[in-house]
């Protein structure tokens, strides 16, 4: 809420706007990671998504994991985070952007405050992953996020794991082209 409430124009009639972002291409040579995570309270389970783009904007893998006993949003998200670096380093790409939508995590994995937050031990493997490429952060609203959290969301108890390596269906395509044109398939 409070980075709505940032981004907000106010417009003589009192409405509420803020443009709808759509996903950034990274650039030549960086591959962008965009993760996000999906969280129930009343549960403690989570799922985080993981989608790996090229500069040209094709999606390269992707994948989603279950989480149980998840503490809160914020632990949801970092572990998506983690994830998303897990699958960059297992498929080799060496300059990889990590783009999030969760301005806690970002502004926690900006600082050194993260060894005294209740993610300290996720703040730190994230950090220690991002060593082992060139490594660049971004923050994006969660509209220019939407695929990455569509296939936070594809994870089931049955299938607590699932991932796709250059080979996707139809609807998995449309849902990261989305990204790219919000309000497209609206």
């Amino acid at each position: 809420m409070v980075e709505d409430l940032i981004c907000i124009n106010i417009e003589g009639d009192n409405k509420l706007v803020r443009d709808r972002t759509k996903w950034q291409k990274p650039e030549t040579g960086w591959w962008k990671v965009n993760t996000d995570a999906a969280f129930s309270a009343g549960s403690s389970i989570g799922a985080g998504g993981a989608i790996i783009r090229d500069a040209g904007g094709c999606l390269l893998a992707a994948a989603a994991k279950r989480y149980e006993h998840v503490h809160d949003t914020l632990t949801a998200e970092a572990m998506a985070a983690r994830d998303g670096l897990q699958l960059a380093a297992e498929n080799g790409y060496e300059r990889v952007t990590l783009e999030i939508d969760c301005l806690p995590l970002f502004n926690l994995l900006q600082s050194d405050m993260g060894v005294r937050s209740s993610i300290a031990g996720l703040w730190h493997e994230i950090r220690e992953l991002g060593k082992g490429f060139s490594f660049k952060l971004s923050f994006v609203y969660r509209d220019g996020n939407e695929a990455a959290h569509a296939y936070a969301r594809l994870v089931s108890e049955s299938s607590p794991v699932v991932s796709w390596l250059n080979s996707f269906s139809l609807c998995l395509l449309r849902v990261t082209e989305k990204d790219c044109n919000p309000g497209s398939y609206d």
